[in-house]
């Protein structure tokens, strides 16, 4: 496969992984019964961020530098922490017992479930703020994605529409990153080193 094309696949996956989560906040939980197939719908979405954050790692890495592989790592393992979290409460927890739950939720549990939190948070902020200062991909969906996933990841002490809404908002700013990404590589000569793209 070459890069190009590596590069499209990514860029695919960011937009169609965000299109899943969309349809998952806005329509599926809102108006759907919430099982095993309708809860799959997210679960794709964000599994297919694996994909996408390494497709816009790669084509910005010459001018990330140190601290872009750093935030790309941590928030590589944070993304797989949330999706650990993510699979456990949409098909583990509701199938069991409210007072097994309850107990697993006031021990050790709940502790791992803020630590995966934070290990996605800090990866997010870190790779944000890489890409701001690498200035090859546009601003604006760079903030979406950081902004919106602060309160995604502390879910707690924000209401719940808040944190619906950046979610989506969140998601909205990893879309945007594949259509740039998308858009940059139709022109051969911006693959290899990553062109600046106005913002």
């Amino acid at each position: 496969m070459s890069l190009t094309s590596f590069y499209r696949l990514s860029a695919g996956a960011a937009m169609l992984g965000g299109v899943c989560i969309i349809i998952k906040k806005l329509f599926v939980e809102l108006f759907l019964p919430l099982n095993v197939a309708t809860n799959a719908v997210g679960t794709l979405g964000l599994l297919l961020t694996f994909f996408s954050l390494t497709g816009l790692y790669l084509y910005q890495r010459e001018a990330l530098g140190r601290w872009g592989l750093v935030g790309y790592l941590v928030n590589w393992f944070g993304i797989g922490a949330v999706a650990g979290l993510d699979y456990t409460r949409l098909f583990v927890l509701p199938f069991l017992e409210r007072s097994i739950t309850a107990e697993l939720l006031a021990g050790p549990t709940r502790t791992v479930f803020f630590a995966s939190a934070l290990i996605f948070l800090a990866g997010v902020v870190i790779f944000g703020v890489a890409m701001l200062r690498g200035k090859v991909m546009p601003r604006l969906p760079i903030l979406m994605y950081v902004i919106g996933f602060i309160p995604y990841s502390l879910p707690t002490l924000f209401p719940d529409p808040v944190v619906r809404i950046a979610q989506i908002v969140g998601t909205l700013g990893i879309m945007g990153l594949g259509y740039v990404l998308w858009t940059a590589t139709q022109e051969p000569e911006s693959v290899a080193a990553g062109r600046v793209i106005p913002a």
